[in-house]
């Protein structure tokens, strides 16, 4: 059997030693240590040495001859040969002991005259009777020590050796029994606790400390992506197939409180009043008895002929019934009977009350005034009585000027504020989202932002009920400054994430082993309102059906090398990193939350 033979460097660890033994092409590896080696002093390493070899199904050779390394070599159950042309064979008491011996005898030569032996040898060859035969048996033994490293020999050797382990416990049974020195207490408890924390380290290092990251690299390719659709704001109609999409209300509210200047003003004094006296003159043979008619209503305003007006406080009847006499008709001399010819009157007295508060409503007696229904209206009397009073107060203007300024000067801030809200809740969304997959192993989105799509121009800033302190119509005392608050509702429709992702995956006509993994720039064109269609536009990051399912499933139980390998096979992973948490972890845990998976889409240059 052909051997591969690795010389190993002082500063290789335990680590490239394994690695190189994977990496052996032969299932024959000797490895080489330099004079002085400090990695095989360690039991662990070679017990990790013997794992690994027998994991690779290779035979491992310790070429040494250092007692020390040869210990250890037999505990862990590895082959040593002395020279790379000596048989390998696990070390056992007897061949450590003459190891020793010879060590022993050459640490001493050294330190003789390395010239006088030398000399002396030489003499010994020359004169010792039958040197010649003495030195042709050395030479027979020495080609009979020097033999391939293959199984065969390796099992002769381990069976030699334990004839060899018989033969010794043969010997020792025709000796005499020795008496056992009892051992001491604390060196048998501290024995056993060594044991103890060896088998915990082995148990921890074996069961639970094995896990494993893999990082799985896609690439994508970019496309663009254009589409005509139109809306509905009722999620229960969408109509992907027909391209029908759903725009989602957002909404945002602020409560916005700020000081005003009134500028209401109202006369707060007295009313004046006093009565007024209607007259209507006809004559009766011109009109029909019973359809005269020119009475003036309770609460009629009239007006003086400077504009002032005045409310009557009761109503005048001034109506005839064809009765002539003497209290509403004359005759035309003022002595005889009146007859149908003169002419008569209708009068009334009406008690009135300015409008207004003020002493601009007071009225000397006998002012003129405008008629009302044809009847005549005179104050025989002063009106007086109106007093001036005149305070500021909260006007209906003032409220209508206050919301309009709160608009103007908060829409901006609304908008932001509205627009950031919308970013955190996709954002918490995204990472509920992400959270669940991660526990299901499930494919997340690469890690551009899954952000729904805005339409701006629906944005709305909408005020609500100005409350105010004073009220309107109230009177704001001196050095008060009114308050007023108002709740702007803001609002806009934003196009869902998964509602772009969904439209966009259907009409991108995409092969059955492909997924979109991000969606750049999702933008409207020709966008008129949501009654009107328009063109939906984005660019596409697409790649392979690649899930984190199917990579738990494929890792589970496998070596290292071996998932390597079959994740690089599928068509768009461009590059896969297996870390196991520990040097000696070659194999893939089976446990579930044993195994890390991290799926990264390559940003596409």
């Amino acid at each position: 059997m052909n051997k591969e033979v690795i010389y190993l460097e002082p500063e290789d660890d335990i680590t490239d030693i394994l690695t190189k033994l994977q990496q052996a092409e032969q299932k024959l590896v000797a490895l080489v240590p330099p004079k002085k080696a400090t990695m095989f002093r360690s039991a662990v390493n070679m017990k990790l040495v013997a794992r690994t070899a027998k994991e690779c199904e290779k035979v491992a050779v310790v070429v040494t001859a250092d007692p020390g390394i040869m210990k250890l070599a037999m505990a862990a159950k590895i082959p040593v040969a002395k020279t790379l042309q000596s048989r390998p064979v696990i070390p056992t008491e007897e061949t450590l002991k003459a190891s020793e011996a010879s060590e022993q005898v050459i640490d001493e030569d050294l330190g003789d005259n390395s010239g006088e032996n030398g000399k002396n040898s030489k003499n010994a060859s020359k004169t010792t009777p039958g040197g010649q035969e003495s030195a042709s048996k050395s030479s027979e033994a020495k080609k009979a020590d020097t033999l391939e490293l293959d199984d065969e020999g390796l099992e002769r050797d381990e069976k030699g050796t334990e004839d060899a382990k018989s033969d010794q416990k043969d010997d020792k049974k025709g000796k005499k029994n020795k008496k056992v020195p009892k051992m001491n207490r604390k060196v048998i408890v501290a024995g056993g606790v060594c044991i103890v924390a060896v088998i915990a380290v082995l148990v921890w290092a074996l069961v639970f400390a094995p896990a494993v990251s893999i990082v799985v690299a896609i690439s994508t390719s970019s496309n663009n992506f254009s589409h005509n659709v139109t809306f509905t704001t009722d999620p229960a109609a969408k109509d992907l197939e027909n391209s029908v999409i759903y725009v989602e209300p957002k909404n945002y509210e602020h409560k916005y409180t700020a000081n005003f200047a009134p500028t209401g003003k109202e006369d707060r004094g007295e009313k004046a009043s006093g009565s007024v006296t209607a007259t209507v003159e006809f004559i009766p043979k011109e009109i029909t008895a019973g359809e005269f008619d020119r009475s003036i209503p309770k609460g009629a305003t009239l007006t003086a002929s400077n504009g002032k007006t005045y409310v009557t406080q009761t109503a005048a009847e001034l109506v005839w019934d064809g009765t002539i006499g003497t209290d509403i008709c004359k005759s035309s001399d003022g002595k005889k009977t009146p007859t149908m010819k003169d002419k008569c009157s209708i009068t009334a007295t009406i008690p009135v009350i300015a409008s207004e508060n003020g002493d601009k409503y007071n009225l000397d007696a006998d002012s003129k005034w405008n008629t009302f229904n044809e009847a005549t209206i005179t104050n025989p009397n002063a009106i007086s009585g109106g007093k001036t009073n005149e305070v500021t107060i909260v006007s209906q203007a003032d409220i209508e000027r206050v919301r309009n300024e709160q608009v103007a000067t908060n829409s901006d801030a609304g908008k932001e504020q509205l627009f950031a809200q919308i970013k955190t809740e996709a954002e918490k969304e995204q990472k509920a989202e992400k959270d669940d997959k991660e526990k299901k192993h499930e494919r997340s989105s690469s890690d551009a932002d899954r952000m729904p799509l805005i339409l701006e121009s629906t944005f709305k800033a909408e005020p609500g009920t100005v409350e105010s302190n004073p009220g309107v119509g109230q009177e704001v005392g001196t050095g008060v400054s009114p308050t007023a608050s108002l709740t702007i509702s803001y609002s806009v429709y934003v196009i869902p994430y998964d509602e772009l992702y969904e439209i966009i995956s259907l009409k991108s006509n995409l092969g059955a082993d492909q997924i979109i993994y991000s969606i750049i720039e999702p933008r409207l064109e020709r966008f008129y309102g949501l009654e009107e269609p328009a063109s939906l536009k984005a660019t596409t990051e697409s790649g392979p059906t690649v899930t984190k399912e199917d990579i738990l499933e494929r890792a589970k139980g496998h070596k290292v090398g071996e998932i390597q390998s079959q994740l690089r096979s599928i068509n768009g992973v461009s590059s896969v990193n297996v870390t196991p948490s520990y040097f000696w972890v070659r194999t893939v845990p089976t446990e579930d939350d044993r195994i890390t998976i991290d799926l990264k889409v390559e940003d596409n240059e």
